[in-house]
């Protein structure tokens, strides 16, 4: 909703069913003006989005763990004839709730299956069926007053009554009934979830384990712009070579030198979230690259040793997120939803960013950071979908994605054919032009995204591949 003074969303309440929880949503703009009317295809979006998110892995709270822990085949061999019925019912139901759906194929072929499933698993035990949506299930796309009439923008509004009526169906074939929560906006429940323990990377060796040739583009013409976003394998997480001691010096030169306050940042809100980065990071690195790392322990604090150097960092310390960067070759950022459902840097260890200072984008919204940057297609191709993909994330996936650009100079930390580091963002009088070939150089970041569990902040790992262009064209597959 644009520019309307205060929307407050009320939980439709029923006497006969379960209401939907909503907690708050609310939202505010400084330009108070009249209800604008939306345009009348909202109810098939809302259905559209509504099973889209239905058919999320993690949309059924189940608080009975026994039952929740039970296989599909498990579940099946429990259920009497009777509970057969009531889960084809109440499938039907959300059959006719999501009729105008555009995602017919993938309900069919994944998301009935997973959804009967996880139905059953709640009729067997005679539970409510309780149902959380990670996110407001439709966010209106009027942004302008081009429309004629003088009807509110029903968006929300017909989101949630279609809900409601769902869950009041559902009651009338299976007496416990049924519950749907939609998580406000800025709110996180910490969950108790402890990443796999990686086993040790194979031969992993300071000298001679080379970095992995990411090669984030392709030839030819037909390029489509998207979030590139992939599952990635939690033994994976970070990813270290023999460019380890180099980046170390490098980042040890910058944390403590006279740019150090500046290149890591953290908002007080966002301690807890610091401290779970480097707990997080540490445990993995001594179980990845135990031949790098080691714990030690006083009868105060523990603490992670580099067997390398033997330098010694606290777990505990003043500033965990400087000393997690210093662990490894990634910067790390941290993100948290705000009220507003945007996702803002509220803490960063930024000491190798090219072309970008984090005083500049600190306490920033994740779309002005991407607009202000001037990112190609963003507002068009990447906006929505990296919104609601950051708002469904959870904690018990982890995801990468690749970028890459050209630098016109050899430095890994600051690209200063752009302009000084200290003066960026007055103009670039000062930025060099017609480089030469020795100097253009490769530049691509591999971000490993997770969602940290105690906090909730989306933790960001950015490890900069740099090297030659000269050396990329030597390559096989380059044509």
């Amino acid at each position: 909703v644009n520019g309307i003074a205060s929307l407050l969303l009320v939980p439709i309440r029923n006497p006969k069913a379960p209401s939907i929880v909503i907690g708050f949503l609310s939202f505010t703009s400084n330009v108070p003006r009249e209800w604008t009317p939306g345009d009348m295809v909202l109810l098939e979006m809302a259905r559209d989005l509504v099973s889209a998110t239905l058919c999320h892995p993690d949309i059924f709270i189940n608080l009975d763990h026994e039952i929740a822990h039970l296989s599909a085949t498990e579940v099946e061999a429990r259920l009497s004839d009777e509970q057969h019925a009531t889960v084809d019912r109440i499938v039907v139901l959300f059959e006719k709730m999501r009729r105008q759906s555009k995602i017919k194929d993938l309900w069919v072929s994944l998301g009935m299956s997973a959804f009967k499933y996880k139905l059953a698993r709640f009729i067997i035990s005679n539970q409510t069926i309780a149902m959380a949506l990670p996110a407001f299930p439709f966010k209106s796309r009027n942004t302008n007053s081009n429309v004629i009439g003088t009807l509110p923008d029903m968006g929300e509004a017909l989101a949630l009554a279609n809900l409601n009526s769902f869950a009041l169906q559902v009651s009338e074939v299976y007496p416990p009934g049924c519950k749907i929560l939609v998580k406000p906006f800025g709110t996180w429940t910490p969950v108790d979830f402890l990443a796999p323990i990686p086993p040790a990377y194979p031969n992993w060796s300071i000298e001679t384990t080379n970095p992995l040739p990411y090669r984030p583009f392709k030839y030819g013409s037909d390029y489509f712009v998207t979030t590139g976003i992939r599952r990635l394998d939690w033994d994976d997480w970070i990813e270290l070579d023999n460019q380890w001691i180099r980046y170390q010096n490098i980042k040890l030169a910058r944390l403590f030198g006279e740019r150090a306050s500046r290149l890591c940042m953290t908002v007080p809100e966002a301690c807890d979230a610091a401290l779970e980065t480097m707990e997080s990071v540490s445990e993995y690195l001594v179980c990845r690259y135990p031949s790098l790392f080691q714990f030690k322990y006083s009868a105060t604090q523990k603490q992670i040793q580099i067997k390398a150097t033997g330098e010694v960092y606290r777990i505990h310390s003043d500033d965990p997120l400087k000393y997690a960067a210093l662990l490894i070759q990634d910067d790390l950022a941290l993100v948290i939803e705000g009220v507003d459902g945007q996702h803002y840097l509220i803490a960063g260890a930024i000491p190798l960013p090219g072309f970008w200072r984090l005083e500049d984008k600190f306490n920033m919204s994740l779309t002005e950071i991407h607009t202000t940057g001037n990112v190609p297609q963003f507002r068009e191709k990447l906006q929505e979908g990296m919104e609601r993909f950051f708002q469904k994330m959870t904690s018990v996936k982890a995801f990468v994605r690749y970028n890459y650009s050209i630098q016109t100079d050899g430095e890994l930390t600051w690209s200063s054919s752009i302009g000084s580091e200290e003066t960026f963002g007055r103009g670039r009088k000062d930025a060099r032009s017609n480089p030469c070939i020795e100097n253009i150089h490769f530049r691509s970041e591999r971000q490993a995204l997770r969602r940290l569990p105690r906090s909730g902040a989306i933790l960001f790992t950015v490890r900069t591949y740099f090297l030659p262009i000269i050396d990329i064209s030597q390559e096989l597959s380059v044509p």
